[in-house]
């Protein structure tokens, strides 16, 4: 049974220091009460401040401590303090919560692949809930544990008429910073490599290294993807292309243009800099080699990538979205008469992310994509339907996503978009006749 006040009083000269401390401490009596008994010599009463005073300090810790870090270290300063039942159940009820809001976090990322970086996932999730999730998405473990971002290699780009080979349809790649490019074209690639063959042009100083580092992103079925970087690189990959079994090769130059270009198409537009020297002087330099690209006699094709998922997304880079930079464009293209018809093939849209895309099947999800690219992307969209209506131009929607991605950097690859985008190419560039390059293709199929 605890004891009361009045116990306290009357016993006072035969109880211990320590004891008399602890009813202080717990309130139950106050030591002037106990001064006034007359039994409360002066001896007990000093040693009972001193032992008041080692627990001051404890107190202070104790009022101190919020979290469990705290409580745990509070617990091996003070393992014999009379707080710790009051702290244990304090520890408990604290990691009880953490592990439910873990818990509630987990189920949250199950729903979401990408809520996590690759590269922080260890050691912001634990090794036991990434282990846990990996089972949940069907991903080895050591493909996060291992993560590490991919190197791309540039090759130098052209700068005049001569740098660039007569004979070639130059396939361009339009699209704003992160619209999914350089993705797509390593999934692309490293597709046409397993299926087809590809062989460098003789003594030819662009983009094969490029090239080559996009296909190696892919040389497995899982892959990582490379890190957003604060400057886009405009590249220049010419290359000979076979379908296996066929007997004609096709020349074709694939031209991954810099997204900051379209941000210097809306600098010229509004008159108002929104890129850093650095990066608009890689803009200008890509801006010539467009022009240069776009003056010369081969075919063209080109391909505008629009990402599905970004529309939705709040934050967008300057407050400007993927429209503002594609009317921008399609004001130069409009006031520079011909840019776009001056020997072109085709046209044609490709809208990335697709499988973010409401449907329950292709045809329903090409619908969405036209009433998405009608409704957000207007301006551009009638006015590449008229370029291609005026001029006899193919025109074309493709539907397009990498594969599944999770951790934001790691890449399970659907090769089917790869394979449509592919036959799509296939379709559009002829080919060529020249029979010394076949004897090359077939002394690498030997």
């Amino acid at each position: 049974m605890p004891l009361s006040k009045k116990d306290y009083i009357n016993r006072v000269n035969d109880m211990s220091s320590h004891d008399i401390a602890l009813g202080i401490r717990e309130n139950i009596v106050t030591f002037a009460e106990l001064q006034e008994t007359g039994e409360f010599t002066a001896i007990k009463q000093r040693e009972v401040k001193k032992v008041l005073e080692s627990w001051q300090q404890e107190d202070i810790d104790y009022d101190a401590a919020a979290t469990s870090e705290d409580l745990e270290a509070f617990l091996v300063k003070y393992p014999n303090s009379l707080r710790r039942s009051n702290v244990e159940a304090r520890l408990d009820a604290i990691l009880q919560a953490i592990e439910s809001e873990q818990r509630s976090k987990i189920e949250d990322y199950k729903r979401d692949s990408n809520k996590v970086p690759a590269d922080s996932a260890i050691k912001t999730l634990g090794e036991k809930n990434v282990r846990m999730l990996c089972d949940h998405y069907g991903l080895d473990f050591d493909v996060v544990a291992n993560f590490e971002y991919p190197q791309l290699i540039f090759n130098e780009i052209p700068k005049s008429k001569d740098d660039i080979p007569e004979g070639y349809t130059d396939v361009f790649f339009w699209g704003i910073p992160s619209s999914g490019k350089s993705c797509a074209l390593a999934a692309i690639l490293s597709t046409m490599k397993e299926e087809y063959s590809i062989v460098s042009p003789e003594k030819m100083k662009f983009g094969s290294s490029y090239r080559d580092s996009l296909t190696n992103i892919f040389r497995d079925d899982i892959g990582y993807l490379p890190a957003r970087t604060a400057r886009d690189r405009t590249q220049y990959m010419p290359f000979y292309f076979k379908e296996r079994g066929k007997e004609h090769h096709k020349k074709m130059s694939f031209f991954e243009l810099s997204g900051e270009v379209f941000e210097l198409f809306w600098e010229k537009e509004s008159g108002v800099e929104i890129l850093n020297p650095e990066s608009k002087q890689d803009a200008e330099e890509a801006f010539k080699t467009v022009e240069l690209l776009l003056s010369c006699p081969n075919p063209k094709i080109h391909f505008f990538f629009i990402d599905y998922s970004t529309e939705t997304e709040k934050g967008a880079k300057h407050g400007l979205t993927q429209d503002n930079f594609l009317t921008a464009a399609t004001n130069y293209f409009r006031n520079n008469h011909g840019v776009l018809s001056r020997n072109t093939k085709a046209i044609i849209t490709v809208i990335t992310k697709a499988d973010t895309i409401p449907g329950v099947n292709e045809e329903e999800r090409k619908m969405v994509a036209e009433e998405f690219l009608k409704s957000k992307f207007g301006n551009f969209y009638y006015f590449i339907e008229d370029v291609c209506k005026k001029n006899n131009i193919k025109r074309g929607n493709l539907l397009f996503s990498i594969g599944d991605v999770y951790f934001k950097r790691i890449c399970r690859i659907d090769r089917s978009y790869s394979q449509k985008f592919i036959r799509k190419i296939i379709e559009l560039v002829n080919d060529n006749k020249d029979t010394f390059l076949s004897r090359i293709f077939n002394f690498f199929r030997q």
